[in-house]
């Protein structure tokens, strides 16, 4: 019987799949038995790489897909969300504004994250409800301006008809009840929503630039519902919308 032994070798791995051939011979030279193998490395450089790299993607994808957090920064939907606000005198920071979670899943799945990959499809679930808070991209008429993002309560549907008139919001003739505003609307103002679009305004009615400014709100603009504000601690609540049930649709006569 062969005595035992000992043999020592060193193996430089390089990255990926490394194949290597153990041989045993006797001294004559004479090979009495081979074995191949395959080893699959990474360095802790690439591993590092990856792991990175598959976390920016993931936390891309949920971003532009399931939630996404913004910011309040102006007082245009108060009182359901505080903006910014300073003293009037020395201009210093006297409240924050609210950190809202907007849900990006609850009308459309944005397959092109947002614009990114503009040959991939939005997927519609479903179209806002009037009443729901929701945040979208402003339709600046500039093609080359800067994207913003704006948030406001959903008022009127496609082909909706909407008069403000002495303060009240009527759509399609009927009156809203709105206990979500800061103050009625003192202007008056008409006009009928197209049929790709939307008719937004901010709570605080006299401080909001919205469509009765811009104009409609295109539905291919819209990111998500708001959802949630989870900061500052004392103001963690949800956002709820406001139904309106009794307005009835305008939708045109399609006999």
């Amino acid at each position: 019987m062969p005595s035992k032994g000992r043999f020592a070798g060193r193996i430089r791995l390089k990255n990926g799949m490394n194949d290597f051939q153990l041989r045993i011979s006797l001294r004559d030279g004479q090979i009495i038995q081979t074995r191949e193998f395959s080893v699959s490395y990474k360095s802790s450089f690439r591993e590092w790489n990856e792991t990175i790299f598959i976390a920016f993607v993931l936390a891309l994808v949920i971003r532009s897909l399931v939630i996404q957090a913004f910011w309040i920064p102006t007082g245009s939907m108060e009182p359901t969300l505080f903006g910014e606000k300073y003293d009037p005198v020395t201009k210093a920071l006297t409240r924050s504004g609210d950190r809202i979670l907007v849900n990006r899943f609850a009308y459309v799945a944005d397959l092109s994250l947002d614009g990114r990959f503009p040959i991939l499809p939005r997927i519609w679930f479903s179209t806002p409800k009037r009443g729901d808070v929701i945040v979208f991209k402003f339709p600046d008429p500039d093609p080359k301006a800067a994207p913003r993002d704006f948030i406001k309560r959903v008022i009127g549907l496609p082909f909706d008809e909407i008069k403000i008139v002495e303060g009240t919001v009527f759509i399609n003739g009927t009156a809203l009840k709105e206990p979500y505003i800061a103050e009625p609307p003192w202007q008056d103002y008409q006009t009928v929503v197209p049929a790709d679009s939307l008719f937004v305004m901010g709570d605080n009615r006299n401080n909001s630039a919205d469509s009765r400014y811009w104009g409609p709100m295109p539905l291919k603009n819209l990111k998500g519902q708001a959802v949630l504000i989870y900061s500052p601690l004392k103001r963690i609540r949800s956002i709820v919308g406001h139904s309106h049930p009794s307005i009835a649709a305008n939708l045109p006569d399609r006999g």
